[in-house]
């Protein structure tokens, strides 16, 4: 629970944490900000700030927005991965290391632009099975920029897309 004092305000927040330091939490009366401090075990510590976009998320998502042909770029931009996703939301993909992607996105609520990502990575140093949520954006036009970020509960990555 977290308690506003000015307001005098309680919400309430779902909270998970696993044995490898992933957490995931939720409020469960709030869609407009949210902000606080962290600590590790080693002495690190910061603050966060997240604040809710409607722009994004209040729109609609299916799986054939998704379809096509998207490239990452690095800071120099050059190609880093290209991925195809197919209308039914499978995807395949290679990055200039020979790392292979399969997987599948999938819908959590069409209401919701936001969708749920599995991945299977092979022929390279981070081969493995991840999950993680990505959503679309707007870059140059709508829904021209995907981004999303996995894991596999010890390593994650985060990427964006251009159409």
């Amino acid at each position: 629970m977290v308690t506003d004092n000015l307001n005098i305000v309680t919400e309430e927040y779902l909270a998970m944490v696993d044995e490898n330091g992933r957490f995931r939490f939720v409020s469960v009366d709030s869609a407009v900000q949210m902000s606080g401090t962290w600590t590790t075990v080693s002495g690190e510590s910061g603050s966060f700030e997240f604040f809710y976009d409607p722009t994004f998320y209040a729109r609609a998502s299916a799986l054939n927005l998704l379809a096509g042909s998207w490239i990452s770029y690095d800071d120099l931009l050059n190609p880093t991965v290209t991925f195809t996703i197919a209308a039914d939301g499978s995807f395949t993909g290679q990055n200039t290391m020979g790392c292979v992607s399969m997987g599948q996105f999938t819908i959590i609520d069409a209401r919701f632009n936001l969708y749920e990502v599995q991945s299977t990575i092979s022929g390279c140093a981070i081969t493995r099975d991840y999950v993680g949520l990505a959503f679309l954006a707007d870059f140059f036009a709508p829904n021209d920029a995907l981004a999303f970020a996995i894991d596999d509960g010890s390593q994650a990555y985060f990427i964006g897309f251009e159409k």
